[in-house]
């Protein structure tokens, strides 16, 4: 399972693409969402692997925290991950 292999690099556009297509409602990219980028980052849910800075495009990401955390927050937040991880289906 990829789940073993443990988290790869991710670029900004792709977590944007990921957040959109599990949000319900549409919203539009705005500062306050970009900033949030910098929130998981500052509080080490995230991490910058290559780049700093969220606005040219071109940083790459890294999830810092383990399967288990991110279930244990989905199931809080009543978010149900492994529908979206395909070695679950």
């Amino acid at each position: 399972m990829n789940t073993y292999i443990g988290p790869k690099s991710f670029s900004v556009d792709r977590l944007l693409a990921i957040f959109y297509a599990i949000l319900e409602e549409k919203v539009g990219l705005t500062c306050n969402l970009l900033s949030q980028v910098s929130t998981l980052v500052n509080l080490k849910l995230l991490s910058f692997v290559s780049g700093e800075n969220v606005m040219d495009g071109t940083s790459r990401l890294q999830c810092t925290v383990g399967l288990d955390f991110v279930i244990c927050i989905s199931q809080v937040v009543g978010f149900n991950v492994r529908q979206y991880l395909s070695d679950f289906n």
